[in-house]
């Protein structure tokens, strides 16, 4: 019985999370945009921040299906955050607010459920989101550590940054927020500020020492992060900036929790054109966030000021607010080309607010018997309206895919030829509408084929340059592609060890038709899909049809 009073409050969480993902729990993967899981998961091919969390999915797809890890993924994602708004809130919970308790709903389900999260759903942006389920987690911890410095809260802190660092680097952004916030928060106790100073070196230098393996290269310019780095200028921030996404001004879209870049390419569906009357909703919420933090001012206006603080911060640095500067002077914050990412620390911040927005609420309702729950029902059916499109399986926007039968049978196939020469992957695109996802998807080919594939990287959007920076691919692009008219293609194909040309039959594939009527390339295998071209210096012939 210990057991489950402890842990039934969490059920709801739960049951969220499937009325989230519902009909993508069925067998098959969830693919959309940079979300491309494929049957085998290798081990990671380079070492960075993310190289124990990519090497981890891979022992477990020895045992388990790949798929099904997958959706326990994300089901994870969901209810860790979910679960962990509701124990930084039973913490926060104030001795004065009777009702906190059933608020604390409330509060989770919005930061479990809103437009942040969806986005980076649709954009299959799971690393950004397991960053984001660990935020209220470390924030308990980070709490936790300025009210009680110590050798244990500092290795408790130290551990919930490194876990977020493996996950995404781009949640140390966050934490550093926070931390420094936290920091200024005891400003004038001396005191307390040593003490804070002391044990935060503790908890940086175990970080780091856990964060070696990725850290030492970066600080001295080497691998992967510190080249993709190196790619990041005020170009990129333009395409990335934040946007307009419901009339209102970024900043109103920020507010909102809104502003990705990617809702205005109408890639997916939009909260605004989901619900007719969505404005009210929105009006009405922040009309709960401005009440509470009101609310929370009276109370504790330390606290208040914090929050206010991380807030406002974080919505200017969201909106791209001193971008160019800030990335000049402030050491890999260049990394950061789409400020929107910092909306995660605001939905933090406002969920926190909306807690005493629905508090008060409930004691304005105390003298009504019975009103508590009916209003805790309607406020949370108000949180789900306004981020509707995220339920179901997404509105029905993603559905459970199967890759087709002849990429595994090319993959036999072409794991079974001799020798090791690369495969060139086409068409050229990194990112392009293949017909059994149903959607836009990154290229899956280098995590799907066993050979070593030579795919395109460049996400095609002006001003954006491939994260990394690689010669064969520069050449096959700028050079070879363009020119692909002429017969002297697959000789400097073969140059670059490049023995196979492998033309999977979607979006534009018929422009490469040209590989069928120059000689050295000889069609190996032919299959409803996929084309197979063997380099030779023969002329063209079928080998093999299915």
């Amino acid at each position: 019985m210990k057991y489950v009073r402890r842990y039934l409050p969490f059920v709801p969480y739960v049951l969220l999370g499937l009325l989230v993902l519902g009909p993508l729990l069925a067998p098959g993967f969830v693919l959309t945009m940079d979300m491309v899981f494929t049957p085998v998961l290798g081990m990671p091919n380079h070492v960075d921040n993310t190289w124990l969390f990519y090497t981890t999915l891979h022992v477990l797809s020895l045992v388990l299906p790949v798929d099904f890890i997958q959706k326990m993924l994300l089901l994870a994602i969901l209810i860790v955050s979910g679960v962990g708004a509701h124990r930084l809130l039973t913490i926060l919970r104030p001795s004065s607010e009777n009702n906190w308790k059933v608020a604390t709903y409330v509060g989770a389900t919005f930061f479990m459920i809103n437009p942040f999260v969806y986005d980076r759903f649709m954009a299959g942006q799971y690393g950004v989101l397991l960053g984001y389920c660990l935020l209220p987690w470390f924030a308990a911890s980070l709490r936790c550590f300025v009210r009680a410095p110590g050798w244990g809260s500092a290795v408790r802190l130290a551990a919930w940054v490194t876990i977020m660092s493996i996950v995404s680097i781009h949640s140390l952004g966050w934490v550093a927020l926070l931390g420094i916030g936290a920091v200024l928060m005891y400003a004038r106790d001396q005191h307390r500020l040593r003490q804070i100073g002391t044990f935060g070196v503790v908890s940086i230098v175990i970080f780091a020492i856990a964060g070696a393996y990725w850290l030492v290269p970066t600080f001295l310019g080497q691998g992967r992060i510190a080249d993709s780095l190196t790619t990041f200028g005020s170009s990129e921030r333009q395409a990335f900036a934040t946007v307009d996404t419901n009339g209102t001004s970024v900043l109103g879209a920020v507010v909102g929790l809104q502003g990705f870049w990617q809702d205005d390419h109408q890639l997916y569906i939009v909260p605004i054109d989901a619900v007719s009357q969505w404005g009210w909703l929105q009006v009405v919420l922040l009309f709960l966030i401005v009440a509470g933090a009101i609310r929370l001012w009276r109370a504790d206006r330390r606290l208040a000021l914090y929050a206010t603080g991380a807030a406002i911060t974080a919505i200017l640095l969201a909106m791209g607010l001193g971008g160019d500067w800030m990335a000049t002077h402030v050491p890999f914050f260049a990394g950061f080309r789409e400020p929107q990412k910092f909306v995660a620390v605001l939905a933090l911040v406002e969920m926190y607010f909306l807690t005493w927005g629905a508090s008060w609420t409930l004691v304005k309702l105390a003298k009504v018997r019975y009103a508590a729950y009916p209003t805790t029902a309607l406020l949370i059916g108000l949180v789900l309206a306004y981020t509707s499109p995220m339920l179901w399986g997404f509105d029905g926007q993603l559905q459970p895919a199967r890759y087709p039968a002849d990429w595994t049978a090319m993959n036999q196939f072409m794991n079974a030829q001799p020798g090791r020469e690369k495969v060139l992957f086409l068409p050229w695109h990194l990112y392009m509408s293949y017909n059994f996802a149903g959607r836009i998807i990154a290229s899956p080919a280098a995590s799907f084929f066993g050979r070593p594939i030579v795919a395109s990287d460049n996400p095609e959007l002006t001003g954006v340059a491939p994260q990394t920076s690689d010669s064969t691919r520069d050449m096959i692009q700028s050079t070879i592609l363009p020119a692909g008219v002429r017969n002297d293609t697959a000789a400097k194909l073969r140059a670059l060890d490049i023995g196979y040309v492998l033309l999977a039959k979607e979006y534009d594939w018929q422009k490469y038709d040209w590989l069928n009527h120059q000689a050295g390339f000889e069609v190996l295998r032919d299959s409803p899909t996929l084309r197979l071209y063997k380099l030779t210096n023969d002329t063209i012939g079928l080998h093999e049809t299915n």
